[in-house]
Order: structure tokens, then sequence, then C-alpha cells
């Protein structure tokens, strides 16, 4: 409780007539009044001690500065020349940022301390104003040097980077044109090989057919222009793109009475060409019916199966006193295990009336007909 609190305190004692009471409240204000003496005394020594302590300082500060004194203009005359000589070695080659604030925070810290040793001339300030605004035009240089070489290096990776990836693109476009040209190479000789093997096979084909005779098959036709009056001459072709080997011809004559013996005489021919002929060592010298025809019947064979040909002679309507001739020529096939048919495949009509072959239908279509027709039946 403070001094105002104990004075309002004895004063209502004393109206209520307790004097024992206010006398013992007197006591406590006396204690607390030489207590508050006694902590004013401590803080006025303390705050002498201290006062006498910063007078020390004060003076060794003042002897340390009448002592520095002589030597402030030369450390300032040095402290400038070097600002000065690393100013302008920076005007020329600009340093990174920071240096130049670094040397200007110590310029700074300079002239505070030269300013508390002695004070500055107007002329020495001028100087080191020039210096501090130099090097703040320093910073900014180094700032924005800073900027273009961070700008250029970026510039510069991301064209490095452009070419990296562009040489990447090479590489792999090289790549695919390489194996394109690998893929063209691979399918040129696959080319080359199945053109070779096309080649061979049907090369093969052919020579399989020239050995089978393939469709070919051979025919007699009468020499009629060339004979007159004479015997007629006997030539045998083969009608077909494959060869012909191992040629019997066996004719008669449907007249004579024994004309069926007579296919027992037969005339060897061999091999013929395709589109080529021989000659059979034979002539015929037509005897007319009375119907004014003579009737031949030929069995031509080959490797490939055998031919049967009709050859019919009259008196030629254009010539008279020779013969004019028509042939047709028919195929045996097999249509099935139980059966065979014949099929035209060549038709030539009467020589003097032009001797134009007929138009017959494709054999295949023909056999294609008959065999359906068989199963038919069956």
């Amino acid at each position: 409780m403070g001094l105002p609190g104990i004075l309002r305190v004895e004063a209502e004692m004393v109206v209520r007539g307790d004097p024992a009471a206010a006398l013992q409240w007197r006591v406590r204000l006396l204690s607390h009044l030489q207590a508050s003496l006694n902590r004013n005394i401590e803080l006025t020594q303390g705050g002498t001690h201290v006062k006498i302590l910063l007078m020390r300082y004060a003076q060794r500060l003042k002897l340390l500065r009448d002592y520095a004194a002589p030597l402030a203009q030369p450390a300032s005359i040095l402290a400038f020349i070097y600002a000065a000589l690393q100013t302008t070695y920076w005007m020329f080659h600009v340093p990174a940022p920071g240096k130049s604030v670094a040397l200007l925070g110590a310029v700074a810290v300079f002239l505070a301390l030269r300013g508390e040793i002695k004070e500055i001339h107007g002329s020495e300030k001028v100087l080191w104003i020039m210096v501090v605004f130099v090097l703040l035009y320093v910073e900014i240089r180094a700032i924005d040097h800073d900027r273009d070489e961070a700008s250029q290096k970026e510039h510069q990776a991301r064209e490095q980077e452009a070419a990296n990836f562009k040489k990447i693109a090479d590489g792999l476009q090289a790549s695919i044109d390489n194996s394109q040209n690998q893929f063209a190479a691979t399918m040129a000789q696959t080319k080359n090989i199945l053109d070779k093997t096309q080649a061979v096979s049907t090369l093969t084909q052919k020579n399989l057919k020239n050995i089978t005779g393939g469709e070919s098959f051979a025919f007699v036709r009468p020499q009629v222009e060339a004979a007159g009056k004479g015997p007629i001459a006997l030539v045998v072709w083969n009608h077909g793109d494959e060869l012909l080997t191992g040629v019997t011809i066996g004719f008669s004559r449907t007249n004579d009475p024994n004309w069926g013996s007579e296919f027992f005489n037969r005339y060897t021919v061999g091999t013929i060409a395709p589109h080529d002929g021989a000659m059979i060592p034979v002539t015929i010298t037509p005897q007319l019916g009375d119907n004014g025809i003579d009737h031949y019947w030929l069995m031509i064979s080959a490797q490939n199966g055998t031919v049967d040909e009709t050859l019919d002679f009259r008196q030629s309507k254009k010539s008279p006193g020779t013969h004019a001739m028509r042939l047709g020529v028919t195929k045996r096939f097999k249509i099935d295990k139980n059966s065979n048919a014949s099929i035209p495949v060549l038709v030539r009509e009467w020589t003097d009336e032009g001797g134009a072959e007929q138009k017959l239908p494709d054999v295949s279509t023909s056999l294609r007909l008959l065999k359906r027709a068989a199963k038919k039946r069956h």
C-alpha cells in the first residue's frame, strides 16, 4: 500500500477514536518513508558511477581522436586514391553486381569515422560525393550488364537446346531415312528374288507344259492349193504354244470297205515345235463318192493325248479339176471315271469358200458344262 493509502487509513482511525491503531500506522508510514529514501540514495549513487564511467570513456575517445587527427588527412587521401582507382577500373571493366555497393558501404563507414576524427572540408566532401555517385553509376551498369549476360546466356541456352533438339531430330530423320532406304533395298532385293522366282516358276511351268504338251494339239492340213489335179501332200501342224513330242498319225478313208484296219498303218512324225509343221511321207488322191465328197478320219496322238480329225474333199468351185477341202478337229477329255467326251477345238470351212476358221466356245467352259451335266446325271 502506498503513502496516500496509509494516510487515508490513519485519518479514518483518528476519526473513529482509535489512537493506538493510528500510532501503529504512523510507525509503518515512517518505515515506508525510510525504505524509499534508501532506494533513492542507491539510485543516485549508481547513476553517479555510470556517469563516471561514461566520462572516462569520453576522455579515452577524445585522446584517441586527438591521436588519430594528424593521420586523418593522409588516410583520407589514401582511401580516396584507392576508391578512385577502383572506381576507374570498374568503369572500363564492369564488376559483378554488389561489389560497387560493398565499396560504397566501406566509403560511407570511412567518411563517418573521418568526420568524427576531424572535420571534412568542402573540397574533400565534393570529391567523396563524386566517388559515391560514380560508384552508384557503376553498380547500375553492373546490374544492367549482369541482366544482359543472363539474357544472353539464356538465349544461348535456348539456341543450344534448339541445336541439340535439331541434332536429335536430324539423327532421328537420318535413322528413319536409313531405315526407309534399307527397307527399300530389302524390298527391291525381295522383288528381284520374287521376279527371279516368278521367272523360274514361269520357265518351270513353260518347261512343264512343253513336257506335257499343255493345250497344244496337232492337225493335218492337206495342201490342196498346190496339188492341182495331182496327189495332195499332207502337212501336220502344231496348233499351240507348247512343244509336241511323239506325234504319230493314223488315218482311214471311210468310203473303203476295210477302213477300220487302215488305222493300224501309223505314220511317225516325232517332235513339232509350237506353230510349226512337218511333212507326212504319204499323199492323198481323193476319190469322190456319189455325193461328190470323199471323207477321211484321222487319229493324231502326242504326249498330251489324242485328237480326232475329219477331212472332206470335193471338186473346187473356183478351179474345176482341182479339189477343195474342209476339216474339223475334236479333242478327247475325261469327264468322270465312267465317261469321256470329244470337244471341238478347230473347224475350218471349205477352202474354195475362204476356208474361214469357225469361232468355237472356250474349251474349259465346254468341259465345265459337260462335267456339271455328268454330275446331274449321276
